[in-house]
């Protein structure tokens, strides 16, 4: 930053970069440099382009540095680039320029061309923690991600205490599934960060639950939730950690919590509930889920796994209702309770509407044992 401020104050008034005009003349380059230090870069372009280009008195390395100047404050960074360069091949000599190069290179995505604006000034890229940090990134951009670690690995060295880095790390190890090297540089980045986010928490907690380390896991996404009571999703990665662990009982109940912060979690906290056979809460869970169709194929699978037909066949019209039965998993289930009552008719109407061939088989099945329940009653009772 102070050395960007010195660079600018040096173009705003360093005798090398202008000469003395008469009094009655205005100096439209001069002029324009006063207005992009106070901030009017639009009026400021508007000023040189009032400058007589095919004057001998006209220093085209201070017009077109200038001209670019104002044109980055104002994001038009194509346009800037290109007096940048017009700057370069009439003389201009100041390093610092080639940085504004790497920055608007950067921002247009350009990843090749910043590394080379960075590579071409090394005495500056590698003294500034924020420049090593993109110069990563374009790297990585730029799937070059060796050298995006390596170029982490010297920063990191050189700027231990600057979070920005090891974040990167972190992250670009998780994204390569080295879980386990992203776990310990998730942790130095927690160390020296004053500003943790919840999403860092999240993402560091995932590390260690997909390394296999799901106690610590555990643990340190206990200490993030007592960090963040309030936060749904770091509850959602501690259930899905009991999940990988095996404990189903711990994550319906983490879940269920999390329902009580967002009740779009109210479903899979319920589902739990089911493969845990605590019926109660799976069935005060279900009521509180709003999607009605999730809530009714829920349902449904419930009184069939709890064995009460009579319930499941009442949602025959609340199925059609709201058109799950043009599933045809829905459809046979609801035939399949129907068969269970002795409503042979009615689970008939519904069999014959399924077209799944899986499913089919099934209904053949299903119409074979209805025949043999007609001719035996008492055998299906």
């Amino acid at each position: 930053m102070i050395r960007n401020t010195l660079l600018i104050t040096f173009l705003l008034f360093s005798p090398l970069f202008g000469k003395e005009k008469k009094a009655d003349e205005v100096d439209h380059v001069a002029l324009a440099s006063i207005l992009i230090r106070d901030g009017y870069n639009d009026r400021a372009l508007a000023s040189l382009k009032e400058v007589d280009l095919y004057s001998k008195e006209v220093d085209f390395v201070r017009f077109f540095t200038l001209r670019g100047v104002a044109k980055m404050k104002l994001e038009d960074y194509r346009g800037a680039i290109i007096d940048f360069e017009e700057s370069f091949s009439r003389g201009n000599s100041e390093t610092q320029i080639r940085v504004y190069m790497a920055k608007a290179y950067f921002t247009i995505k350009n990843y090749t061309e910043t590394i080379e604006m960075l590579n071409l000034v090394p005495e500056i890229a590698n003294a500034d923690e924020k420049l090593i940090s993109m110069k990563a990134q374009a790297y990585w951009l730029n799937n070059q991600k060796s050298e995006a670690l390596e170029t982490l690995k010297i920063g990191i060295k050189k700027f231990p205490n600057f979070a920005t880095l090891h974040r990167q790390k972190f992250f670009y190890l998780i994204d390569l599934k080295l879980f386990q090297s992203a776990k310990d540089s998730g942790l130095k980045y927690l160390a020296i960060n004053k500003e943790v986010e919840p999403s860092d928490y999240l993402r560091i907690g995932n590390a260690f639950r997909k390394s296999g380390d799901f106690p610590e896991a555990l643990r340190f996404l206990q200490l993030a939730q007592l960090k963040y009571p309030d936060n749904a999703e770091i509850l959602i990665e501690m259930g899905q950690t009991y999940i990988d662990k095996g404990e189903l009982l711990s994550a319906a109940h983490v879940f269920e919590k999390a329902s009580l912060l967002d009740n779009k979690y109210s479903q899979e906290a319920s589902e739990l509930f089911r493969r845990v056979k605590d019926f109660y809460h799976t069935l005060y869970l279900n009521a509180k889920i709003v999607d009605q169709k999730e809530k009714m194929k829920q349902r449904l699978a419930l009184y069939l796994e709890l064995g009460q037909f009579e319930n499941a066949a009442a949602m025959e019209k609340g199925l059609s209702r709201i058109g799950l039965l043009d599933d045809d998993n829905m459809r046979y289930a609801l035939a399949f309770a129907l068969f269970k009552i002795g409503k042979y008719d009615r689970a008939e109407r519904h069999l014959k509407y399924i077209t799944n061939s899986d499913i089919f088989k099934k209904s053949t099945q299903l119409r074979a044992s209805m025949v043999d329940c007609q001719k035996d009653f008492w055998s299906c009772n």
